[in-house]
């Protein structure tokens, strides 16, 4: 699901937003046209090791609630991960290799934490490179995305409203101070709440509102198979928590989701690719 992982901008050179299902989405020019074989091609490290160390910095009572987590994906123009080296080189010459997966994400918390803001991410170019023209936009350009998952930190089953209010207050503070200042108004607040299962083969979970006991009927809505609800609902409601059955879950913060995504019953993932 789109709105799962809020993709968000980290002020690299070139950068431009698209709306996809209501979140912002930015990818980031990391790397042009290549000549030569095997050659080491860089980029300013700079926005991403601010955004993990400001991160680690975040005060406890700003996590206590919601915590933030960071994908980030390196691709080629056309989608394709890219699997070769990537690397982060300190600005006296050290070298310390990223971990890359198959879809083309990058462990990169555990090395740029406490890193110098002045080094460079780093890819070594495949030997086919070398036969590749500048029009070739799958090779000539790769891309740097960064998507944000917000989870509360609690899985007791239960969550008052007062909690999920102050998660998802707490998740856009966290997520606006990751955004350079000139484009801090145009990331999204966190809005509504969305239960997954822990493990993605098991069944989806159960979502319900209630009030003195009582479950409220029509405020939970689906995106797909995924029961979600808008903190405005559960105010207007006067709901008291929401409740959480069926299994191992985890409760996420979500931006805006566009109201023609939803519906009351839950939909098969074939139903839902097909519309």
């Amino acid at each position: 699901m789109s709105f799962l992982a809020t993709p968000i901008a980290l002020s690299f050179t070139v950068c431009r937003f698209i709306r996809v299902s209501s979140v912002v989405v930015c990818t980031a020019l990391l790397f042009t046209p290549l000549a030569q074989a095997q050659e080491t091609k860089c980029s300013e490290a700079k926005p991403l090791v601010k955004a993990v160390n400001a991160m680690q910095a975040f005060p406890d009572t700003l996590t206590d609630s919601l915590q933030l987590a960071l994908k980030i994906y390196v691709r080629h123009a056309d989608g394709s991960p890219v699997t070769q080296r990537m690397f982060y080189r300190a600005p006296e010459g050290r070298e310390l290799d990223f971990d890359m997966t198959p879809r083309g994400q990058m462990d990169a918390l555990s090395v740029l934490i406490g890193q110098d803001a002045r080094g460079e991410l780093c890819r070594v170019v495949p030997n086919t490179a070398s036969s590749v023209t500048s029009d070739d936009e799958s090779e000539s350009k790769v891309t740097l995305s960064v998507e944000t998952v917000f989870t509360f930190t609690s899985r007791s089953g239960e969550h008052s409203v007062s909690e999920i209010e102050d998660g998802l207050r707490d998740g856009t503070k966290q997520m606006k101070s990751l955004a350079p200042a000139a484009v801090r108004l145009l990331v999204p607040r966190l809005k509504y709440i969305a239960a997954q299962p822990e493990d993605a083969a098991a069944a989806q979970v159960v979502m319900s509102v209630m009030k003195d006991g009582t479950v409220l009927e029509g405020l939970v809505r689906f995106d797909g198979q995924v029961p979600v609800v808008p903190l405005a609902a559960l105010k207007r409601a006067k709901a008291d928590k929401v409740v959480i059955s069926g299994g191992a879950y985890r409760l996420l913060g979500v931006p805006k989701i566009e109201k023609q995504a939803l519906s009351d019953a839950s939909r098969s993932p074939e139903a839902s690719q097909s519309e």
